[in-house]
């Protein structure tokens, strides 16, 4: 088996057949296994996905009884991958062409690179940024498109801006990741006390240390649903807004010196706590 896909299921069934039907339509079947691991959807959605996926082959659902988020979900996936390769996907893409395969060749034929994605566009074929500069000080203080202006070798622009050939960048997006199987194992896969965010800033993060690059195949495209897979009520968004920012102290205490974490965490409180409607972020934060 050549490439195994992993794809987390969270009450979000019709997303997952999409996204399913999109692989099936753009690769060959030869070419790949699916796993989709159900991260604790209520039973109603998992009964609509059991039924749904006995129209796909080479699919196997694993099951968890609770939501493990990203990392514990995906990582429970991977424990049942057979490939060389492996793909990490959200259930809200949907893929336009086979750039998956050829991301896979690019993995086998540059041993100094640790992970790829391809170029993600919404669904009116406008660019989606597909990879980030990871956070920092200089970014808290002054923004993404300053820093991108000030030294564009090291912060290659995001937005609005096509690229032609692979690029080396800080950490690719972690709507599609592909590693080589081996290494992912390695490295020890995907930090699981990270329940949503930052999984990619930490793991490109490792890669990095090791002396491997994070890449963007922008020759490739997929659509992104982005955020379809959240939910958007009131108490959905506060909640996926404090595991935002768990998330953010945790990773940058993780792989920066004490100095710096404690600047940081000053200059983010600073940044809440002029903002009244976010304070109850505060006392969620592990310092």
């Amino acid at each position: 088996m050549l490439l195994s896909i992993v794809i987390l299921n969270y009450n979000t069934t019709q997303l997952t057949k999409k996204c399913l039907q999109s692989i099936c339509n753009n690769l060959n079947s030869k070419e790949y296994e699916i796993i989709v691991v159900d991260n604790g959807s209520f039973s109603e959605n998992l009964n609509v996905l059991k039924t749904e996926l006995l129209s796909f082959k080479n699919v196997k659902l694993i099951l968890s009884n609770i939501n493990k988020g990203f990392g514990g979900g995906n990582m429970l996936g991977f424990k049942y991958a057979k490939g060389d390769f492996v793909s990490f996907i959200n259930s809200d893409v949907i893929l336009i062409e086979d750039g998956l395969i050829p991301a896979c060749q690019y993995l086998k034929e540059h041993a100094d690179v640790g992970c790829v994605t391809l170029q993600q566009l919404n669904m009116d074929r406008q660019l989606i940024p597909s990879f980030d500069h990871g956070p920092s000080i200089k970014k808290e203080i002054v923004g993404k498109k300053f820093i991108e202006w000030l030294n564009p070798k090291k912060y290659p622009r995001r937005k609005d801006y096509q690229y032609y050939k692979p690029l080396p960048v800080r950490n690719i997006a972690g709507t599609l990741m592909i590693f080589p199987s081996d290494l992912f194992h390695r490295i020890g896969g995907f930090d699981k006390r990270i329940f949503l965010y930052y999984e990619e800033y930490d793991i490109c993060t490792r890669l990095h240390k090791l002396g491997y690059a994070s890449v963007l195949l922008p020759m490739y495209f997929y659509y992104h649903l982005h955020g379809a897979t959240t939910d958007r009520n009131r108490k959905s968004k506060s909640k996926a807004l404090c595991e935002l920012y768990k998330s953010k102290f945790y990773v940058y205490k993780k792989h920066n010196n004490l100095k710096h974490y404690i600047l940081y965490a000053i200059i983010n409180l600073i940044k809440l706590s002029v903002k009244p409607r976010l304070w109850y972020i505060l006392r969620k934060i592990k310092y």
